[in-house]
């Protein structure tokens, strides 16, 4: 066959546009000018026409790059509401037969191959087999950049701190859902199938945005002009919110908590941020569960270090809010029951999901045994790890991904792909041991950089370094080698401080990394590893050895037993780091399926009968491998040993206490030892009760035959002031002298527990029943705050209520603790109705006061329906706000249901946060539809529950929960029934024996009412046999469905409540889950519901 003039000038330009392809990951990174394609297409075209199809399928693979170029600039320019193809072939100027489409794409597809690009093969809709490649090179249309840019901007403004990564980990796991809202396909595509290539783009423009908002034009931003044009003209129109770059400043995750983990100790971790006031006080919720934890600065003027806190069984959520700054509320996914699968980096970071995995080691933690994992290729074991009690039934391995292609937990409706393309990765060589900053390793290495090609491929790369303080030291330098020396030219040496070294090549395969460095520096330690001994850990001395031009205000620094580190200064010009000095020692830790404390160097302090009821595992990392015996001691003669068990890593040993169920049985007070002459002490086990009473002695609480222990301590709470919390009291010699405020603040309620300042664990807002004693005394709290000192004195009979001052959050602190207030029975009556008419005077202020009250999540429902509020109406609730969770789900329920059903179907960030709390069920409850309605009626399957004992029941639970679920999922309700039925024989008979009679009330008036929807909802939890316990899921609908219907104007309904008001709070108190998803389901389906339903709701 002839070749013509036109046909060698395409082969000029195909080498040519096949050498800018092979530089690039995707096509857009490359893309030729528009005219120039269009020109090479029109060629493309005549080939194609005047040849026959077979002839066609040769011709079009023989110039792939010009191809893909013409297509993928086509797409780039004009795309628009799914119209490409007319547009590909007005370019050609052909006439395209039924076959154009599929001759064309599939040699689209194998000239990617033949060029090395990515072919998106992951894009599952068989409609998409060819635009979607091809939209996916474009890296977005121009027309729907909008569409992008917006929910970045959307997005950075509503999440402080976002990073690219969690973006798009965000973004791409609502596209799989279908709910990216009021965004064009291109971009929900390129978010959820483009992985790393999504986030290096995001990476890019978050830094153009920044940019532009700050007055730039975004001119060194590699991405191409389209990208600057879309940003410019947003800040033209004015909808750039100047922010402040952030590019050389602090990384962006040290503002925002994050998941870690421990794989050989405490497993799943939230790590929350430093605080730049240098003290923190957070209040954590892991699951429903409330802590407070606080952390304090190392340095003066520094900030509050970084607090782990332990995740202790699987939760969908976790959330942290600071006391003192509620603007950094913030809240954390951990399992998603659609896709169960927690993956970490081997170093124990959090990786994304929707993102690929690195083709690396990798830490999995799924539910069900190795085998539920399915893993596409192959993956190698590396290690087992260790999770904690509460994660029973979950596997955590260490695999080895580089031969892996997908990973799926099983059952899950998502898999995980493992990353394909090679990156550039950075390369720092072994941390100094024993020396940190910021609790962050220091390298002393000069890193370098790993490019894929070497350097010498056709790819080009780039450098920038910042230091700390946003200062750019290298911007946009080109790479070739990434060696040391050229990498770092230009900085000042010795290196020292914090970096951020950014590489930027082919979209995708650039890397990011913020490292302390302090190079060349060494430190010496004697010895090596501190072991622990009678008073704490051996002492140490450590010297530190500095190249020239680097100072420390101390060279060598001596640690005695009892300190486990200290901090250091280290200088180079005018650069500082702040570092901590900590050689490497023994720790001790304990976990169990309600405690976990953190590494320690003292002994733990265990209690017997914990350890009696459940399994807990005592952790020691010895920091060699060994053989080591735990050995359990009464007065220093061994009683028993112990081996450790599974799950143990080369210098770090997980055994079971468990074991000493018996010998705790004979001997409630033993220590445990790493030896027989009990010089390594490790644990000491004490019963619970530590004294065998508490008096209050000239001003000070005496205890009664009490234990000497070193950090024994007295929580002591003010009865007559329940909403003070605690005030922690040094135990010396049995003695406690008590503070001013307390000696005449009536009786106390005192807790003992022996404290670790090294491992410091949540102090309650108000002590559990059966760990405290009473103190009696007369008076009451003296304060400076008239109106608290007179709350006070009413709860000790001396005063009136304070209605008109009183502060919700001292009401509430009242009705939640009202059973441990001792009040007389003259007196109750009159607190209880006063607290009520504060409450009830504006119940949204009430309800939103609950977030600061401290209430346990259980005590919820309880306290609610005790103040009355879940019958009473508010005009204001609807502008009312509180941040979901799942301790806070039901009254940020009452407070917004109208919100939520006005937003239904929306890409509102208030449904998507309700929807992580209370799973896929709230959308079609808003539509009016519970898609459970029988969820937690009581069957066959209960009577079969009824005859399990024990530890058949706890089997059966435990294998039920291992994944959890949303609250209004079914598996939940069946699960709070299912509570409910384990705590029937403790609840009043009164409740048992009436139920059946109040569940027939209830119906006849509700069908006076013509409530149709009610006596459905109602009848759906009915059971066969209606008597007993049997009708209790049933009556706790048709309660809460009555109180519902009160708050919208049904006078008849809150008279009937109100009598019921008593059985109602027995309810709560046994079954808290089941009533709580029940107002949820009954106030948001009237909401959804007629007008008649909704005309007064919240």
């Amino acid at each position: 066959m002839s070749t013509t003039t036109s046909e060698w000038s395409m082969y000029g330009l195909e080498d040519e546009w096949a050498t800018e392809l092979r530089s690039a990951s995707l096509v857009a990174e490359r893309l030729a000018d528009s005219e120039e394609a269009k020109r090479a297409l029109s060629a493309m075209g005549i080939l194609y026409w005047h040849h026959s199809a077979s002839a066609r399928v040769r011709w079009i693979r023989a110039f792939p790059a010009i191809q893909i170029m013409g297509t993928v600039r086509i797409a780039v320019d004009h795309y628009e509401h799914g119209t490409f193809w007319p547009k590909l072939t007005e370019a050609m100027q052909i006439r395209p037969g039924q076959l154009f489409s599929q001759e064309w794409g599939s040699a689209f597809l194998d000239n990617l191959e033949t060029l090395g690009m990515p072919q998106f093969d992951d894009i599952d809709d068989p409609g998409l087999r060819f635009v979607g490649p091809i939209l996916m090179h474009a890296g977005m249309p121009t027309y729907c950049l909008g569409d992008y840019l917006r929910l970045v901007t959307e997005r950075r403004t509503r999440e402080a701190g976002l990073t690219p990564e969690d973006f798009v980990s965000w973004a791409s796991a609502r596209a799989a859902e279908g709910r990216l809202y009021n965004t064009d396909k291109p971009v929900e595509r390129f978010l959820r199938f483009g992985g790393d290539y999504a986030v290096d783009v995001t990476d890019r423009v978050f830094e153009l945005l920044d940019v532009v908002a700050g007055g730039g034009t975004g001119d060194d931003v590699p991405l191409p002009q389209r990208y600057r044009d879309a940003v410019l003209e947003l800040r033209r129109r004015g909808e750039l919110d100047r922010r402040t770059p952030t590019r050389g400043g602090a990384p962006d995750q040290e503002l925002r908590a994050q998941l870690v983990l421990d794989p050989f100790g405490r497993g799943p971790l939230l790590r929350l941020p430093a605080v730049a006031e240098g003290q923190a006080d957070w209040t954590v919720t892991v699951g429903v569960d409330a802590l407070r934890v606080r952390s304090s600065a190392v340095w003066p003027g520094e900030p509050a270090p970084p607090t782990e806190v332990p995740i202790p069984s699987p939760v969908r959520s976790v959330s942290a809010s600071l006391r003192s700054r509620p603007d950094l509320a913030m809240s954390v996914a951990v399992v998603d029951d659609k896709d169960p699968l927690l993956a970490f980096s081997e170093d124990g970071r959090f990786l994304p999901p929707g993102l690929p995995l690195p083709g690396a080691p990798v830490w999995l933690l799924h539910p069900g045994n190795p085998d539920s994992l399915d893993v596409t290729g192959h993956a190698e074991l590396m290690s087992e790890g260790a999770v904690p009690p509460g994660w029973v039934g979950w596997t955590l391995r260490l695999l080895d991904l580089s031969r892996a292609e997908a990973m799926r937990a099983g059952g899950a409706e998502r898999a995980h792909t493992v990353r394909k393309v090679a990156a550039a990765r950075i390369i720092t060589g072994e941390p100094i041991r024993g020396l940190t900053s910021g609790d962050a390793a220091v390298f002393g290495d000069v890193p370098c950089v790993e490019l894929p090609d070497g350097g010498g491929g056709a790819a080009a790369w780039t450098l920038s370094i910042t230091s700390a303080d946003g200062s750019v030291l290298v911007e946009n330098r080109p790479l070739q080698s990434g060696a040391p020396g050229e990498v770092w030219a230009g900085v000042h040496r010795p290196l020292l401080g914090r970096y951020r070294v950014r590489v930027r090549g082919p979209w995708g395969r650039g890397v990011v990394r913020d490292l302390n460095l302090a190079e060349s520096v060494t430190l010496d330690s004697n010895p090596e590893w501190r072991r622990i001994n009678r008073v704490g850990l051996v002492p140490s001395s450590v010297r530190l050895k500095l190249p020239e031009g680097m100072e420390t205000n101390t060279s060598t620094i001596v640690l005695a037993e009892d300190e486990v580190q200290k901090q250091i200064e280290l200088r180079a010009g005018s650069s500082l780091l702040r570092a901590t000095v900590r050689p490497p020692h023994m720790t001790m830790s304990y976990q169990s399926a309600t405690a976990s404390t953190p590494p320690t160097t003292r002994p733990l302090q265990l209690c017997t009968e914990e350890l009696r009821e459940a399994d807990g595992f005592l952790i020691v990392d010895l920091g060699e491998s060994g053989h080591p015996r735990l050995h359990a001691l009464v007065s220093r003669h061994c009683v028993q040993e112990l081996e450790p068990t599974g799950g143990t890593r080369g210098d770090v040993y997980r055994f079971n206490l468990g074991q000493l169920s018996d010998t705790l049985a004979a001997h409630p007070r033993i220590e445990i030892a790493l030896d027989h002459g009990a010089e390594m002490i490790v644990a000491q086990v004490n019963p619970r009760r530590l004294c065998s009473d508490i008096l209050l002695e000239e001003g000070a609480l005496q205890l009664v035959d009490g234990v000497h222990v070193e950090g024994l301590t007295a929580l002591v709470y003010p009865q007559r002031a329940p909403w003070k919390g605690a005030t922690p009291l040094e135990v010396k010699d049995g003695r406690a002298p008590l503070p001013l405020e307390l000696r005449d603040a009536g009786p106390l309620l005192v807790a003992l527990r022996i404290v670790d300042p090294w491992a410091p664990v949540p102090i309650p807002a108000w002590p559990i029943s059966f760990g405290c004693r009473l103190v009696d005394a007369p008076g009451f709290l003296s304060t400076d705050d008239a109106s608290e000192m007179q709350l006070s004195q009413c709860l000790a009979g001396e005063a009136e209520f304070p209605e008109d001052t009183a502060q919700l959050s001292w009401v509430w602190a009242i009705v939640t603790r009202w059973r441990s207030l001792g009040l007389p029975t003259e007196l109750a009556p009159a607190v209880a109705r006063s607290c009520q008419a504060v409450l009830r005077e504006d119940p949204a202020a009430s309800l939103m006061a609950l977030e600061e009250s401290q209430i346990d999540a259980p005590r919820l429902p309880e306290v609610l329906i005790r103040s009355g509020l879940v019958w009473e109406a508010s005009k204001l609730a609807f502008r009312a706000r509180l941040a979901w969770g799942s301790a806070s789900g039901l009254p940020a329920v009452l407070l917004g249901s109208g919100r939520l059903i006005e937003q239904a179907g929306s890409h509102s960030e208030d449904l998507a946060q309700a929807e992580a709390v209370f799973g896929d069920a709230i959308h079609s409850v808003l539509s009016g539809v519970d898609p459970s309605p029988r969820a937690g009626r009581y069957d066959a399957g209960a009577e079969a529950y009824q005859r399990l004992d024990s530890t058949e029941r706890s089997d059966f639970r435990r294998q039920a929960a291992l994944v959890p679920k949303g609250l209004l999922d079914g598996d939940t309700r069946v699960r709070a029934a299912l509570d409910l039925l384990d705590q029937v024989g403790r609840m009043n008979q009164k409740v048992e024996t009436n139920a059946a009679h109040v569940l027939t009330a209830v119906e006849t008036h509700l069908r006076r009412r013509g409530d149709d929807a009610g006596l459905r909802a109602i009848a759906d939890r009915r059971p066969d046999r209606q008597t007993g316990w049997r009708v209790l899921p049933a009556l706790s609908m048709a309660l809460a469905w009555v109180a519902r219907r009160g708050v919208r104007g049904d006078a008849e309904c809150v008279t009937l409540i109100q009598k019921l008001q008593g059985l109602w709070v027995e309810l709560s108190r046994f079954a808290p889950d089941l009533v709580t998803i029940d107002l949820i389901v009954a106030e948001l389906l009237q909401a959804a519901g007629p007008a008649d339903y909704a005309k007064e709701g919240s």
